[in-house]
């Protein structure tokens, strides 16, 4: 069994081991910690899964500051093409679209020819490692331009077609040509492993929410960069705040958003254009400039935790989980906890900080096993709590 267990008790006491194989009450060098409750190979690295999305929101917190916000710029050139430039934006979604129409109706642009869109901002030159090709969410691709997470939630209704399945968004073309070769019922699905499908996604949905507001659009969506002619019209600011993104992002244990937000971070370290190798040579420098961490005890080749490919020592996890105390708010509550879970084949993780009698303790359990026994974990935890 593979168990990593480890919680910040101030008591000191005697080391001895129990049926888990967790020494309890030693005293255990772990960085600038003085003393652990309970802990098991504490040192050693193993995959981690999405509690390594803490790590992304502490890095993103301490990189691009918590008064950051994501933008999206807007520019007309000579031939009156609206060219939006994507920056990143995780939450570029349906209702976001809207606020932007809004916006640009008062500035009293109502009227443009072709949508050309500007993902340059991004250079991937492979997708987000250990991604897969499904039509699940969470293998869905990153961008520099992406609208609703590049998936589409849709309604096959059988012979009566194919609609979106939420109020906000229009039924789009590329709806009705993904939802037909789905069963009946509704679906949230990835579009991204179809070539071309997300930038088209992203102009079918901007046309057709200008359009519904009083903007018309006379000509065609094509993938287009600013050019010298161009002018910059409008320059959106989130409607979320960083806290927002992150909050999001835990509550759903979002893999897009996460790895918009690693890639985001090497792009403000080592600038324009955003990638993976910036993001990895940023996070490296992260961890070990701030925390002391270095290979192998802290790879991450992503910064969603999809990858198996990364690792984490528990003792690794607790230095960025007391890091992260004061944000602790944004992890979801479960049973009273504030947590994180990750789960691959064979890697069941749990991360946050559990309370008790007004005092709260960081902890990490990773276990790369067949059988999953977090759950037994934390309860023999919280057992152990003064």
């Amino acid at each position: 069994m593979f168990v990593l267990l480890l919680i910040l008790h101030p008591a000191q006491g005697v080391a001895e081991t129990d049926d888990f194989g967790l020494v309890k009450h030693g005293s255990y060098s772990v960085g600038y910690f003085d003393d652990i409750l309970l802990h098991h190979q504490a040192d050693t690295p193993f995959i981690p899964a999405s509690i390594l999305k803490i790590v992304t929101a502490q890095l993103a917190l301490e990189t691009l500051s918590p008064a950051f916000r994501f933008e999206t710029e807007f520019y007309v050139n000579s031939n009156n093409d609206l060219i939006i430039k994507g920056l990143g934006d995780p939450l570029l979604i349906s209702e976001e679209i809207l606020h932007i129409a809004l916006k640009l109706r008062k500035k009293n642009h109502l009227s443009f020819n072709n949508i050309l869109l500007d993902n340059s901002s991004f250079q991937l030159d492979r997708p987000t490692h250990g991604i897969g090709t499904s039509l699940n969410p969470y293998d869905a691709e990153n961008g520099a331009l992406v609208v609703n997470f590049n998936t589409i939630n849709v309604h096959n209704q059988g012979q009566n077609g194919v609609i979106s399945a939420e109020p906000q968004t229009p039924t789009l073309p590329l709806m009705k040509s993904f939802g037909k070769y789905l069963p009946k019922g509704q679906h949230r699905v990835n579009i991204s492993n179809t070539p071309g499908a997300p930038l088209q996604y992203v102009g079918e949905l901007f046309k057709a929410i200008f359009i519904t507001n009083g903007i018309t659009i006379l000509g065609e969506i094509a993938e287009g960069r600013s050019t010298d002619d161009r002018k910059l019209i409008y320059s959106h600011i989130s409607s979320y705040s960083l806290e927002d993104v992150i909050s999001k992002m835990f509550r759903y244990s979002n893999n897009l958003i996460a790895n918009q937000l690693f890639l985001t971070c090497g792009a403000i370290q080592f600038g324009d254009p955003a990638t993976w190798e910036k993001a990895r040579e940023t996070i490296k420098l992260f961890a070990a400039q701030k925390y002391f961490l270095k290979e192998p005890e802290f790879i991450m080749y992503e910064g969603s935790g999809i990858s198996r490919k990364n690792r984490l020592t528990a003792n690794a996890m607790l230095k960025i989980l007391e890091a992260f105390a004061l944000q602790s708010h944004l992890l979801p509550e479960e049973e009273g906890r504030r947590v994180k879970t990750g789960t691959l084949t064979g890697v069941y993780s749990l991360a946050g900080y559990l309370t008790k009698n007004e005092q709260t303790y960081p902890f990490a359990i990773i276990l790369n096993q067949p059988i999953n026994t977090r759950d037994l974990l934390i309860q023999r935890l919280e057992k152990e709590l003064p």
